[in-house]
């Protein structure tokens, strides 16, 4: 426009100036202005770039892991029999019925104070008959022991003072006699039968203290084998008394555990043999998980190692925790697999005997790329990082969407599986808003200059 201005102002030179030269200073001047407002013109900005923090994939050994099929199985099961003959006179479980320990106040029949309630009775008259018996002829010997403890001193004193008796008779005597032998011998004061007599008396009254004395020791010598004679009476008694105890005990079948009964192969009014199934209990606290482990995986497993995780099909929302317990060192001819057992705790009772478990274990150590949690981004259900890619400038980079999965963590660090490689660098601040393809500073550089 205002090199049309100055056409319009310099009309009045036409008139003055050839046409031709007009127009070609004209052209020169529109020339010239047109070069000095292209060169004011700014040139055409490059994209600006986005300022970030990049780290770079850290290299890093991991757990190598690998699913296994198993099945819940019960820690233990008993099929508990009938140890004597008998007729059922009462069933309190039925299948399916959980069996529980109780406190128990008698501390012989159960010396770890729990006892299982009763799952079967048998009948027990003539048996509890027996035992009245035995338990009053249990309570007379108890009696004639405890009299006999009270005698014994008694007939000690008695056979003491018998002796002291005896021993005083014997002296009198003695004394009579060698009077009567004076008198008889220097004065004829005593006659032949009188001495006779008291000879006689003297020889008796020795005989008394030597009985009496025998007495007394044969107390003495017998006391002890009396006392152990009488404790052992008793002794034998009560051991009858408590055979018949455990055989009465034995009319009652008890769980050897807690659990839960599965199986009952019995009715009331069924008569028993000794030895026949009576109920199976089975326990599922904690429970085991049996599975198989093909051979070229047993060496790398241990008693003692924890399962990475462990859920059943039945029980979808549910992780739990288990422990290899045992390592079966007996494969399969066929299909080359090692039972392994895993036992995991069950306080709910949710596991049950047979569901399928789905284990996985760890089986050695992998190499893998990791990156800082930050990294990740989740749009659209889309798992992915960025990552920033090198350019020809410093510091300068080209954000690439790279779509993941993730693995394991360690900290602040998680392990991908995409198309990642060492030495890749990844973006852990303003990547929300990247989508791939953008220009990206690290500012990490700058940060530390402005330090």
């Amino acid at each position: 426009m205002e090199c049309c201005s100055w056409s319009v102002s310099l009309s009045g030179v036409w008139r003055r100036w050839p046409v031709w030269l007009i127009s070609s200073s004209l052209a020169m001047v529109c020339w010239s202005w047109a070069s000095v407002m292209t060169a004011a013109r700014p040139a055409v900005d490059e994209p600006t770039a986005n300022y970030v923090e990049i780290t770079p994939v850290v290299v890093k050994q991991v757990r190598q892991t690998h699913p296994f099929v198993g099945t819940a199985t019960a820690h233990r099961v008993s099929v508990v029999g009938s140890a004597v003959d008998g007729r059922v006179e009462t069933v309190s479980f039925r299948e399916g019925d959980r069996v529980d320990f109780v406190a128990d106040v008698n501390a012989e029949s159960s010396p770890a104070g729990a006892l299982a309630p009763a799952l079967v009775q048998l009948r027990t008259g003539t048996v509890e008959l027996e035992l009245e018996g035995e338990k009053a002829e249990l309570n007379y010997r108890q009696q004639a022991q405890l009299q006999l403890q009270q005698q014994l001193p008694a007939e000690l004193k008695q056979a003491a003072a018998k002796l002291a008796a005896a021993e005083a008779r014997s002296r009198n005597a003695e004394s009579r006699y060698t009077r009567t032998e004076r008198l008889y011998r220097e004065s004829q004061t005593a006659t032949k039968e009188e001495l006779d007599e008291a000879d006689s008396d003297l020889r008796v009254a020795r005989q008394t203290e030597i009985a009496a004395s025998s007495a007394r020791q044969q107390i003495e010598a017998t006391r002890e084998s009396r006392l152990a004679q009488a404790a052992a009476t008793v002794s034998v008694q009560r051991e009858k008394v408590r055979r018949l105890q455990d055989i009465l005990q034995k009319y009652t079948i008890r769980a050897p555990f807690g659990g839960y009964v599965t199986k009952l192969h019995t009715e009331v009014g069924a008569w028993i043999k000794q030895g026949d199934p009576i109920v199976e209990v089975i326990e599922l606290d904690p429970i085991e998980i049996h599975t198989f482990v093909p051979e070229k995986f047993i060496d790398r497993l241990q008693s003692g190692d924890r399962a990475v995780s462990l859920k059943f099909e039945a029980l979808p929302k549910r992780s739990f925790q288990a422990v290899i317990t045992r390592l079966v060192p007996q494969a399969d001819p066929r299909s080359r697999t090692f039972p392994v057992k895993l036992e995991v705790e069950n306080k709910g009772f949710q596991i049950k005997a047979g569901m399928l478990a789905r284990v996985e274990l760890a089986v050695g150590q992998q190499a893998g790329l990791w990156v800082d949690k930050d990294a990740l981004v989740l749009k659209s259900g889309v798992r992915y990082v960025i990552v920033a890619d090198a350019t020809s400038r410093d510091h300068r980079f080209k954000a690439r969407q790279v779509p993941i999965s993730v693995g394991v963590t360690d900290g602040n660090l998680v392990e991908v599986i995409g198309d990642l490689s060492d030495g890749d660098r990844v973006v852990v601040s303003g990547n929300e808003r990247l989508a791939g393809g953008e220009l990206l500073t690290d500012q990490a550089p700058r940060r530390k200059k402005a330090e």
